[in-house]
């Protein structure tokens, strides 16, 4: 970052930092947890231990998948019985998670992780352009998407961008790659952080001068198809445990 003013003069394009929101600026336990109760609420009869796990989902209890964390929560009560369990829940529960999940609904109730707005913020107070890129898209979340940002009190300016799936069938991998060829038009990415090694990876290629920042909170079992060491040469990834 301490060339940016003779790089700036270079290129003529304002220098950006990329950000991921779900699992990255947003911890998103409490969405899964309200779209959980309101499930129940709708069930005739939910099973006993439906409604102690609705009591124990927590952000430190939240596992990738669904699924995975009702099985893991489930093991405290029945250590035998918690893959079926969870296999019986997760198949009456997908449709209404996907809903609302997927939905402006329940999104103001996401959590920024602490010290996130204020990190933002600076970014933004130093002059950078900040790009929102997240996998959600924009026809079932943009508007509740866009009112998180602002409830919550990151900024949203001439300078702030946020990039949408224009579909919801597009694998997020792939349209964060198709957005690339926008930052290369556009900006000059100095940084971008995310919680999933695949979309880093794929930064790293694309963007060979940008800082990787790994967030380091819910990720996917997904391998990428290569190491950063294999794409970022003499670069080293960053790791962000907290942004405080």
């Amino acid at each position: 970052l301490k060339h940016r003013e003779d790089r700036k003069n270079r290129t003529g394009k304002p220098f950006a930092w990329v950000f991921d929101l779900d699992s990255t600026l947003f911890c998103v336990n409490n969405r899964i947890k309200n779209v959980f109760y309101d499930f129940l609420r709708s069930h005739p009869r939910p099973p006993k231990h439906w409604l102690w796990a609705l009591e124990h989902l927590k952000s430190e209890t939240h596992q990738y998948g669904v699924e995975i964390t009702f099985r893991n929560l489930f093991k405290e009560l029945d250590s035998s019985r918690a893959a079926d369990w969870a296999r019986d829940l997760w198949q009456d529960f997908q449709d209404p998670w996907n809903e609302g999940f997927f939905s402006n609904r329940f999104l103001h109730l996401d959590r920024p992780y602490d010290g996130a707005v204020d990190f933002v913020n600076k970014v933004h107070d130093e002059g950078f352009d900040v790009a929102y890129l997240t996998g959600r898209d924009r026809p079932r979340t943009g508007e509740g998407t866009r009112r998180a940002l602002s409830m919550n009190g990151f900024p949203l300016t001439e300078r702030t961008h946020l990039f949408m799936k224009p579909q919801k069938e597009i694998p997020d991998l792939e349209f964060k790659k198709q957005i690339t060829r926008v930052f290369k038009a556009r900006f000059e990415i100095l940084v971008s952080i995310d919680n999933e090694p695949e979309n880093l990876i794929m930064f790293a290629e694309e963007f060979p001068d940008a800082e990787i920042v790994f967030f380091h909170s819910i990720m996917s079992p997904r391998v990428p198809k290569a190491l950063f060491h294999e794409v970022m040469s003499e670069r080293k990834p960053f790791r962000l445990n907290s942004f405080v």
